[in-house]
């Protein structure tokens, strides 16, 4: 495995609208169904290059969009280290912000301090082929929209 993400629907569970909501400047609804988070983002090159690491970030952040994009998803949310807010709007240039960088830890220049922000990356046709070209991955299409208009599969574990 090179890299992974988690997808969880807002509407049930979301750390930024649970324990972030500071992160928002408040004008964005945290919870929404057509609003995924990503979380436990990983990217692990089996090589230790540049190049590979642009690749392997382009297949998960591409495969995420394009899952989300087939099923009518929006938006994918997540909480990040806010200086990577600029590596994020290099694949995909549409990532915005959601509010302002905020401290945590003790804040930047503390050992295991630094700061957060809350953004969205928007599911759309130039986002999938943003992060195709970054990555310089095969072109395709980009996969069939979702067909129903009304709502994101509401996913729930089953035992």
């Amino acid at each position: 495995m090179q890299g992974a993400v988690r997808l969880t629907p807002t509407t049930v569970a979301s750390l930024t609208a649970d324990y972030y909501p500071h992160l928002s400047d408040g004008g964005t609804a945290l919870r929404d169904p057509f609003v995924y988070e990503g979380t436990r983002y990983i990217a692990s090159p089996r090589e230790k290059t540049a190049e590979s690491n642009r690749v392997v970030k382009a297949r998960i952040l591409g495969a995420m969009t394009e899952w989300a994009w087939s099923y009518g998803i929006r938006h994918i949310q997540t909480v990040i280290d806010a200086p990577l807010l600029r590596s994020f709007k290099k694949v995909n240039s549409q990532t915005f912000a959601l509010g302002s960088a905020h401290p945590y830890g003790g804040g930047k220049g503390v050992p295991g301090g630094g700061t957060c922000m809350a953004i969205r990356l928007p599911v759309t046709e130039r986002a999938i082929t943003e992060i195709r070209s970054y990555g310089a991955l095969e072109y395709s299409p980009a996969p069939e929209a979702f067909a129903y208009p009304n709502a994101a599969p509401q996913f729930r574990d089953v035992a």
